[in-house]
Parts: structure tokens; sequence; C-alpha cells
């Protein structure tokens, strides 16, 4: 038998506490033994690169705790049982650790409400989930607002008043014109088509939804 350089041990030698599982006690003084004990810097980077090769090769597997598991039924009778005739906790608005006395913008909320999402959907239907500029398909797409949405508020949820943008074109656009004042000739000229009168009046609106037939 040859000795390993790195450590004491003999290669192909079997353990004398291979397959024995320690007792209660033992498990319980190696525990202490351990609490309050630091790693190093130095112990943790060995570790670290041990258990990242030993992912690469799959030896060890990641495990993502709960994922993938169920309750058995007993498990969510006796649940059940225990959670019957509880009160549940109160934890809106001042209850909340979180609670900062209600400084969540309105802007932040519409933005946050059912009908800001049913606006920006149609609008990405409408447009066939394309952006307008790049004609990129797919991915993470955004609804601009032709008439800026804090100066037009009777506007905000008119379909003929969005645009859809990727997240990239979108952020060129108000890069070149801001976030105020915003209007429909300068989508025209962010998109390089020419405005022939051909756009149709919805209100104060001249609409996009010819344009982009």
């Amino acid at each position: 038998m040859i000795k390993s350089k790195k450590t004491q041990f003999k290669e192909n030698c079997i353990p004398w506490n291979k397959n024995i599982s320690h007792s209660k006690e033992t498990k319980k003084k190696i525990s202490d033994a351990k609490k309050g004990k630091k790693l190093s810097e130095e112990h943790k980077k060995e570790l670290s690169k041990i258990l990242k090769k030993d992912y690469k090769s799959g030896k060890r597997k990641k495990t993502y705790g709960f994922k993938g598991k169920y309750h058995s039924s007993e498990h969510k009778e006796k649940m059940s049982k225990i959670m019957k005739g509880r009160k549940r906790l109160n934890l809106s608005r001042e209850n909340n650790g979180m609670w900062k006395g209600g400084i969540t913008s309105k802007k932040y909320k519409i933005r946050k409400s059912i009908e800001y999402k049913i606006w920006y959907r149609k609008i990405f239907k409408r447009d066939n989930y394309i952006c307008q500029k790049c004609n990129k398909s797919g991915g993470y797409l955004e609804a601009h607002h032709i008439y800026n949405f804090s100066e037009y508020i009777e506007f905000r949820f008119d379909i003929d008043n969005g645009i859809t943008f990727c997240k990239k074109c979108h952020k060129k656009f108000h890069k070149m014109y801001g976030y105020k004042n915003n209007k429909i000739e300068q989508v025209y000229e962010f998109l390089q088509l020419m405005l022939k009168g051909k756009s149709k009046r919805v209100g104060k609106i001249e609409s996009i939804s010819e344009l982009l037939e």
C-alpha cells in the first residue's frame, strides 16, 4: 500500500467506521464542539473548490429544498387541524414591519393596476408582440405612451396612445426625447416615417394604428 502525499490515510484502505452511524450522544458532542467556531478564508476557498469540482463531475448533485416534493395526505390533515380556529395575522399597513407610512406613489399604483395590465397586453397583441422600431419579436417588450403618462391623464389607458417597443429601443427613445412633453411627432421621427396626414383622430390623439397596418 502506498501512502497518499496529501493525507496520512493509506490508499485503497477501507476506514473502520464506514457504514457505521454515530449515536445521538456522539452527534450532540460533535455539534457542541463545532458551535461558535468560524472557518478561515483559506478553508472556505478550499471547500468551495472541492464542491465546484464535485458538481461539475456529477459526483455531487445540487439540492433545491422542497422542490418537486409534496406533503402526504396525513401531514396535510395534521396541518389543517392545527390551523383550524386560529386567527390570521393582519400584516397590512401599520401592522407590517416594512410599513413606511404609505409612501407608495400614485404612479406606481396605477402601473401595477389591472387596467394598466389590460392596456399594455392589448397593445402587444395589436402589434403582434413585435418591437415597432427594430422588428424584434418577443423577449422583454414594453408599451410606450405616445402622449406621456404623467401629463395626458385622460389618455393613459387609450389603446391608440400606445406602441410596442423592446426594452432597448424604449430606453433609446427616452434618451433622445426625454420623459416630458412626449408627442406623436417624436414617435414618427423615431420610427423614421413621414407624417402624411393619414392618421385618424381619437379625441385629441392622432392614432398610430393605421400607420402600423
